[in-house]
């Protein structure tokens, strides 16, 4: 899930970059995983996969991806 990223999550983590460290900002996002029970860690990540295979195969650009527009 670490490495799943959107324009929109690019954009944020570079915001968080301008004012932390990259380690620190790094170090929050494992924090936020690390959070989540495994099974959980797991189910979302499939469900993220599963998501933005259903928008590739109908030619979604990634940039509306996430987040997501109510419709969609």
């Amino acid at each position: 899930v670490l490495l799943w990223s959107t324009p929109t999550s690019i954009q944020f983590q570079k915001d968080l970059e301008s004012q932390f460290s990259h380690s620190s900002v790094f170090k929050l996002f494992q924090v936020m995983l690390r959070s989540l029970d495994e099974n959980t860690r797991g189910n979302y990540g499939a469900g993220l996969l599963g998501f933005t295979q259903c928008c590739d195969s109908q030619k979604i650009p990634k940039v509306d991806h996430m987040p997501a527009s109510a419709s969609l």
